[in-house]
């Protein structure tokens, strides 16, 4: 059974052409989900690296100001 936006289509029912189609979709979604994974992590390290700048910024104020 392959489900696409919630319509249930039997796989014998479908052309060779028609499971190509689902297959290149299946792909497609996949990658997706990786991209979104890759994302997800450039976003976790992207505020990792600005609180890093912003807490030197602030040692190396404190220091100047002493």
């Amino acid at each position: 059974m392959i489900v696409i936006d919630d319509i249930e289509y039997k796989e014998e029912d479908l052309s060779e052409q028609q499971k190509n189609w689902v297959y290149a979709l299946n792909e497609i979604l996949t990658s997706r989900r990786k991209i979104l994974i890759e994302l997800e992590k450039i976003d976790v390290l992207t505020q990792y690296y600005k609180d890093k700048i912003k807490n030197d910024v602030v040692k190396k104020e404190s220091k100047d100001d002493k």
